[in-house]
């Protein structure tokens, strides 16, 4: 699948606000197009600026958009792995006032502040996902949200990591709760309620996977 005109309109409205790379971006709008007929809702835990969120907005405005952070950097509860690169204090170029301002436009975004799996209470109990993009970078952050998306997430849906080729922490927990992944995931999927394969790995950014999906 080429990336067409309407990634690239997305791409010059979030790039300011987004730490995430063109190439990653348009690999996950590539996938979310795939997953339109999944039912479920999109959770974001991470979210920094905004950025990214705003693209989950802006290709499911049906759908209710989640977005997790504490809107003042990585907090001191998940700096105590002894995996982890990043800091407490660190990504704290944010604040819940300037996220909310720069998603006001969209009505399907719940930003929910605070450390999770805290905030994660916040979601209702029968709720499902069809997307689920972690960037949270700690390996405390990354165990606790595997936890509770994954039996949440619907089979079809997906898992976007944005860290594991770069974070050590991240890619522990990864490895720690899903030990069977083709290495290093960036996107994966769930085939059914005990499978989960990758479909895009960091380092190839293939999407090979689609043509699969349509011989199927």
């Amino acid at each position: 699948m080429e990336p067409d005109n309407a990634f690239y309109k997305i791409w010059t409205i979030v790039k300011p606000a987004c730490l995430v790379s063109q190439d990653a971006l348009m690999h996950s709008y590539q996938a979310l197009q795939l997953i339109k007929s999944v039912p479920g809702s999109v959770a974001e835990c991470g979210v920094f600026r905004g950025g990214s969120l705003r693209l989950f907005a802006e290709v499911f405005p049906e759908k209710t958009v989640w977005g997790f952070d504490t809107f003042t950097g990585i907090p001191l509860e998940m700096t105590n792995s002894g995996y982890d690169y990043h800091k407490a204090g660190d990504f704290s170029e944010t604040s819940l006032e300037e996220v909310v301002a720069y998603l006001g436009y969209y009505k399907n975004i719940n930003i929910v502040p605070g450390i999770f799996p805290g905030t994660f209470e916040q979601v209702p109990g029968d709720e499902t996902f069809c997307c689920v993009h972690l960037d949270c970078d700690q390996f405390y952050s990354y165990i606790a949200c595997l936890d509770f998306f994954m039996p949440r997430l619907e089979v079809g849906g997906i898992f976007i990591f944005d860290d594991y080729a770069y974070l050590d922490g991240a890619k522990m927990a990864i490895d720690q709760i899903l030990p069977d992944l083709k290495k290093p995931p960036y996107i994966i999927k769930k085939v059914n309620h005990g499978l989960f394969r990758t479909i895009v790995t960091r380092d190839s950014g293939s999407i090979a996977w689609i043509e699969e999906q349509h011989a199927a």
